[in-house]
Formats: C-alpha cells, structure tokens, sequence
C-alpha cells in the first residue's frame, strides 16, 4: 500500500513537473524571439531597450520552471563509479539519505525563496528599465523550487519503500 502511495505521488510529479516545464519552454521561445528581434534591429542601428532585463526575467522562469522536470525524468548527471561498487542494502541506505538531505534542504531553499518574495513585494523593487515588479519572478523561483520538493519527496518515499520492501522479503 504505501510503495503504491509512493509511486502515484511519483507520477503525478512527473506530470505535474511537465506541465509547468513546458511553460519554462515557453518562455524560452520568447527569450529567443527577443534576442534575435534585437539582434536584427541592431543590424539597422537600434535595438530593444532593456532587452537584458526582459531575457534576465525569462531565465529565471525557464531555469525554476525546468528543474523539477529534469529531476522527475532523472536527467541529472550523476558519476556512480563508486557507488555500484557498493552492496545493493548499502546503495539502498545512501538513495534514502542523499533523498531526504536533498529534500530538506531544498525545502529550506523554498522558505528563503518565499521570505525574499514577501521583502521584495514589500519594498516594491522594480526593474531599471521598464519598471516591471521583482517580486512574480522571486514567486517563479520559489514556486518552482516547490516542484522541484514535490519531486524529492516521491523519490524519498519510493527509496523509503524499496528498502522496506528489501527488508520485509529478507
């Protein structure tokens, strides 16, 4: 019952993170299309005013947006030389604990990121140029980083299972 609990909250990370990654994906098309329409406009001897800024805000949501994904489908880059050495109860042990250290502290992150968000909504920061609000991309980081828990927590607890499940057939 729980393994099964585990591996739905698992999937439904995966989906949800593909979701909101696909909106990062939009943004990247829109960071693209500003770059090369500034590019262009440069060749006339113009180009966009604050384009920076503009590609500085898209990134933030692109790269917040993604990284739940990129841990959902495993895309991470992991150097495991050492570690299929190891007898398999031992990896086990080390896939829970890397989890659940991985999980509270990007937990930690996420109440930094909301604590930012509420002082910059507060003191009402703006960009330089077009004098757009700070604080919806410090909410697109920290909402992100959410998802990114979300995941952890469904690796941890399918770490958690398969270890119980090791332990209750030995």
């Amino acid at each position: 019952m729980f393994r099964e609990i585990a591996l739905k909250l698992q999937k439904s990370g995966l989906i949800a993170s593909g979701f909101v990654s696909k909106v990062g994906t939009g943004f990247l098309l829109v960071c693209m299309l500003i770059t090369v329409v500034n590019i262009v406009l440069r060749y006339f001897g113009t180009g966009i005013a604050g384009s920076v800024e503009l590609v500085e805000f898209a990134m933030v949501i692109i790269v917040f947006f993604s990284i739940g994904h990129i841990q959902a489908i495993k895309g991470n880059i992991a150097v495991k030389f050492l570690y299929n050495r190891l007898p398999e109860k031992w990896r086990s042990f080390l896939d829970l604990l890397s989890s659940i250290v991985t999980f509270l502290l990007y937990c930690l992150f996420v109440y930094a990121a909301v604590l930012q968000t509420a002082y910059i909504y507060k003191v009402k920061e703006i960009s330089t140029v077009y004098g757009i609000p700070k604080y919806p991309f410090f909410g697109c980081m920290a909402f992100g980083l959410m998802v990114l828990c979300y995941i952890l927590l469904g690796d941890f607890l399918v770490f958690l299972s398969n270890l119980l499940h090791k332990d209750h057939n030995d």
